[in-house]
């Protein structure tokens, strides 16, 4: 006779299937353990290994219904793996478990607040649960043949070779990061960085950047520390220091730790970070104030972005207006702060901040008044906003607060040349505390009297004298996007002075060729990080290209100093496998300084790098040699990819660092090194101050944004050859301008101008966009008119009589 179905297991189906699954989810949900205890699921094959439980109570529940019919082979493999899972995970929660049972009878109060905080105490029984089902699982099932039982020790022991498997590298990982300190050696920290490549966890070492405190991260290590079952194991987790742990995430993966998120994506809800769970709603922000652009921000992002430009061909010269809205999502104010890579050449103009719906125009100062006076203010949380050059066209924005749900403006006005060619680059932020939505577009509008074209298709529309184009750009294309115009500007040109109160008030700027400097040599000092792997194949190319024009040596930066190599080595296929993680180009130009002074001959350094968001090593090696030496060649940065640079920053206050436009691909990458090796001759404006105004014959007159990029060059040239910078602030500041020496600040109030010493700008002396076909200066229109007016009554006044 048959057997008779039996009653499947009600027990088995809740606290062997449901239970555990109900365990899983919630700490997928809530990350609760791995925030205060330890990470029970840090990889995909943590979770498979838990999923073994109710899938084993499952299919044994499925079965017990017809008992007649005889057990798989892979169900008893199946079994014997999750017998071995559930030991693992009981033993890791065997403490917690008494304090769980407790808790639970408490948690009950607090369901109609947080529903999730009272599920926590029942769901950390499930492991203990689930491995009390198996063995209820285990008699449910009909008894095996002889040859099939040893299928469920076989199952335990490949299980528990892979739980050893996916922990070895988690071991590894953490025993390298734990290690590492700030006095480390450069050969040290490289061979830590190649560890850590090579058995990494990209999530966790990020977390650690952006100062998490992290506990013990897999179950293995938490029970190899004995913190499982009470003991007082003095091993915390990783517990080396955000700064420490961003250099480190660099050096490893050759990209900033704040390109991502510092949330780990939940395994089984794509989207959802572990933040915004109810246990991460606080995030501290440690770097509000200071100098650093620090981490993400929480809430914080881009709200909308606005860039208004004027192309004026005559005078080589563009005038833009990047209005910029912050957004805070968050219940407490917060700071913004990003830097900023402007065009080629340029400056800032004009500073403005939106208060209580009302522009309010910046002050202009010293760089530690400025900075002195911002602070204050945001010690009193109140309303400013600070920019500083930083380096080479770049300036950073910190803007605080931006209030709790709501939003902060502000307006940078630009000064920029047009480069050779009469080209225009966009601004873009490089570095930055907030999240630019993929949603979020720049929208651009861009004139001009002459003709121009586009790096991006867009519409033509000439209104009147006035060409115009407007796009929506979304933030991925801002950094090809270009203007170009073909009209050359006037040979000569001239402005009136508006704020000059010393020199003569008369500015005349010569459209002229730079000289050419003849170089007998070139060192090529290539960054092998990994952001410039896309270049290698191109950067073989130009290089090859370039050795036959004259002899080249060629150093490599890599993680423990530099390597020279050959033009051969450079063309080779397998080049571009050099380039992995983040590499410390400041050993590499070093070294490629002490070559050149060793040559009689001129020579030239061709420094052609990407990111160096870090001051890696002391650089005084470095600018002791730029300092002293006689000999010393000029540099030429090329930036093949933008980004942070932190190395650059320091050598800007260098008169032999040469910085060059924009790399957008191998043309312009070869049409920059003709310049940079004087194979191409590049032209310039030359300045100089008379104290009369030029005639029609001599010079075209055109705007005042003439005198303000006179007045930025001298003041940068001055500053490289040492001169007063107390003095060269002065004058800058007379010129409202942000430079090398002096920045610009926005206060809430009158009493905060004067108790820092401040003094806000006329609104009416600020650059403005222009309405149609650009005008000459204010200051010209009315010498002219004053010129007209004279003329016009001396014609009509009547001649006089003459008595003998």
């Amino acid at each position: 006779m048959p057997t008779p179905p039996r009653k499947r297991s009600v027990w088995l189906l809740i606290f062997g299937v449901f239970w555990p699954c109900l365990a899983i989810i919630v700490e997928l949900l809530s990350r609760s353990c791995r925030s205060t205890f330890f990470d029970p699921l840090p990889t995909w094959g943590h979770l498979l290994l838990t999923f073994t439980v109710p899938l084993a109570c499952g299919l044994a529940w499925l079965r017990s219904h017809h008992p007649e019919k005889p057990t798989s082979p892979w169900h008893r493999l199946l079994l014997g793996a999750a017998w071995v899972s559930g030991s693992i995970y009981t033993c890791c929660l065997a403490l917690l478990s008494h304090f769980a049972a407790l808790f639970s009878v408490f948690s009950i109060f607090f369901f109609h607040r947080e529903p999730l905080l009272t599920i926590l105490p029942f769901a950390t029984l499930g492991p203990l649960l689930g491995w009390l089902a198996l063995w209820k699982a285990r008699r449910c099932l009909p008894p095996s043949p002889e040859q099939t039982r040893p299928l469920a020790w076989i199952g335990a022991g490949l299980a528990l070779v892979f739980f050893v498997a996916i922990e070895t590298p988690l071991a590894i990982f953490h025993a390298r990061l734990t290690g590492s300190s700030e006095s480390e050696s450069l050969e040290q920290k490289g061979a830590r960085a190649q560890a850590l490549r090579a058995w990494g966890d990209e999530a966790l070492l990020r977390e650690l950047a952006y100062g998490r405190s992290l506990q013990i991260p897999s179950p293995g290590l938490w029970l190899l520390s004995g913190r499982a079952f009470g003991g007082n194991n003095s091993w915390q987790g990783s517990s080396i220091g955000p700064e420490l742990a961003r250099d480190l995430y660099f050096r490893v993966y050759g990209r900033q730790f704040s390109e991502k998120s510092p949330d780990r994506q939940n395994l089984f809800l794509p989207g959802r970070r572990d933040e915004e769970g109810w246990a991460d709603e606080f995030q501290w922000d440690s770097d509000q104030g200071s100098d650093q652009v620090g981490a993400r921000l929480k809430g914080l992002s881009l709200h909308s972005s606005r860039l208004d430009w004027h192309l004026d061909a005559p005078s080589g010269l563009a005038y833009g207006e990047w209005t910029i809205e912050f957004s805070n999502q968050q219940t407490r104010n917060q700071e913004a702060r990003c830097q900023i890579l402007l065009p080629p050449d340029a400056f800032v103009s004009r500073l403005t901040l939106w208060v209580n719906g009302e522009p309010r125009e910046a002050a202009f100062a010293a760089k530690a008044k400025v900075k002195a006076a911002y602070q204050a203010v945001v010690q009193a949380q109140r309303d400013p906003v600070l920019v500083n050059m930083v380096g080479p066209d770049r300036v950073t924005t910190q803007c605080f607060p931006v209030p709790a749900q709501g939003i902060m403006k502000i307006r940078l006005g630009i000064t920029a040349p047009l480069s050779e060619g009469g080209n225009l680059h966009s601004p873009l932020f490089v570095e930055r505390n907030f999240a630019v939505s993929t949603q979020i577009k720049h929208t651009l509008w861009v004139q001009s009297s002459t003709p121009f074209d586009s790096s991006l298709p867009g519409a033509m529309v000439q209104e009147g004298a006035t060409h115009t184009w407007r796009q929506d750009v979304p933030d991925a294309q801002i950094t090809q996007l270009a203007f170009h115009t073909s009209t050359p500007p006037y040979p000569v040109v001239w402005t009136q002075d508006p704020y000059e109160k010393t020199k003569p008030p008369f500015v005349v700027a010569r459209w002229q060729p730079k000289p050419a400097r003849p170089v007998a040599k070139t060192i090529w000092v290539v960054d092998s990080s990994a952001s410039l792997h896309p270049w290698a194949s191109d950067l073989g190319k130009v290089i090859s290209k370039f050795s036959e024009y004259q002899p080249m040596h060629i150093i490599l930066p890599n993680d423990t100093g530099f390597r020279e190599i050959s033009v051969k080595e450079v063309t080779a296929s397998d080049f571009s496998n050099l380039f992995v993680g983040g590499r410390d180009n400041a050993p590499a130009l070093a070294q490629a300084l002490i070559s050149a002074r060793e040559h009689a001959d001129p020579v030239s350094v061709i420094w052609l790098h990407g990111p160096q968001p870090f001051s890696f090593t002391e650089t005084t090696s470095l600018e002791q040699i730029l300092e002293r030496s006689s000999r010393v060649p000029e540099i030429h940065a090329i930036a093949l990819e933008p980004g942070p640079n932190r190395l650059l920053e320091k050598l800007y206050r260098h008169v032999q660092l040469h910085t060059h436009g924009r790399c957008l691909d191998m043309a312009s990458l070869e049409k920059i090194l003709q310049t940079a090796l004087g194979r191409k001759q590049d032209s310039q404006w030359t300045f100089s101050w008379q104290s009369s105004a030029p005639t029609a014959a001599e010079a075209h007159p055109v705007w005042d944004h003439l005198a303000r990029l006179a007045v930025f060059q001298q003041v940068l040239t001055d500053y490289q050859s040492g001169k007063d910078t107390q003095l060269l602030a002065q004058e800058a500041a007379q010129h409202q301008m942000v430079s090398a020496v002096s920045g610009a600040v926005v206060l809430e109030t009158q009493a905060q101008y004067d108790q820092a010493g401040l003094k806000p700008v006329d609104p009416n002396s600020t650059p403005q966009i222009p309405h149609g076909v650009p005008e000459p200066s204010k200051v010209l229109f009315l010498t002219f008119g004053a010129a007209a007016c004279v003329w016009q009554r001396r014609r009509a006044r009547p001649a006089r009589s003459v008595y003998i």
